[in-house]
């Protein structure tokens, strides 16, 4: 179709007039329209790798539990996850914040890890700047921080007061940078106005997961409860116990700890 009239009055309608729409680049991300033209498909099955990543974990967090040993089983568990918490923060996360620009073109082993995730949030391949900023945080302070205070704790776990106002600080944000990644990807425009209302209780959970994702929602419910709320809702449990406990702990009336003696070790 030719431009109108006006086109050649006026430049800018006659440049638009003959921009041609770029081939959208086809991948699993959602929504479909969007334009990925650097993506590089995985070369192994989505299951390989989520296997392999929690194989990994596990592996690590039995070695991490290993080094614990010597320290009260609670405060132990508190050890292996520093170490497990901060090798995630500062390997995974830190690749995406370093690689953000073109990642969806990466076929590492943690770059397959990330398109992998991306099938649940679609931000991470084209380098959303909330989550960049939330992640660059978690990769680079909170992930070092976590293992100086395991190596603290492993030094003497008795002396509280030289990890846990630390762990308060590093959980807390944590759960801070937990809870604003779960509401940035919440879809905050209302319903339209000729919406109809889901009839069933049932309906209206689903309509309420599919509305709750960014974009256009996650299309499969593995991707959701497992990639989306599960990997991420650890980050809201963990943190939460740490946070309970070390208030406990740093607020305890000292002459009374005192006179507690091993009981309060044993936390």
């Amino acid at each position: 179709m030719s431009p109108g009239p006006d086109a050649a009055a006026d430049p800018t309608l006659l440049r638009l007039s003959r921009v041609v729409p770029r081939k959208m680049a086809s991948h699993p991300f959602i929504p479909a329209s969007l334009d990925l033209p650097h993506y590089v498909p995985n070369t192994h099955a989505d299951m390989v790798i989520l296997g392999g990543f929690a194989a990994a974990c596990g592996a690590f967090t039995l070695l991490a539990f290993a080094s614990g040993h010597g320290l009260p089983m609670f405060r132990r568990a508190i050890y292996t996850w520093c170490w497990l918490s901060g090798i995630i923060h500062m390997a995974l996360e830190g690749y995406f914040v370093v690689n953000v620009r073109d990642l969806a073109a990466h076929n590492t082993v943690l770059g397959q890890v990330w398109k992998e995730y991306a099938k649940c949030d679609s931000r991470y391949m084209w380098g959303d700047r909330a989550v960049w900023i939330i992640e660059a945080i978690t990769s680079f302070v909170w992930g070092p921080l976590l293992w100086l205070m395991a190596i603290r704790m492993r030094a003497n776990h008795t002396k509280t007061n030289r990890y846990l106002p630390w762990l308060l600080l590093i959980s807390t944000g944590q759960l801070y940078g937990t809870i604003v990644y779960f509401y940035t990807s919440l879809r905050l425009e209302p319903l339209a106005a000729d919406a109809v209302a889901p009839a069933s209780l049932v309906d209206q959970a689903k309509s309420f997961i599919g509305r709750m994702t960014y974009d256009d929602g996650i299309k499969t419910p593995f991707y959701f409860w497992v990639y989306f709320f599960f990997m991420n809702f650890i980050w809201v449990v963990v943190p939460s116990i740490v946070i309970t406990w070390a208030l406990r702990v740093l607020t305890t009336d000292p002459p009374k700890a005192n006179a507690q003696g091993k009981k309060l070790k044993t936390h």
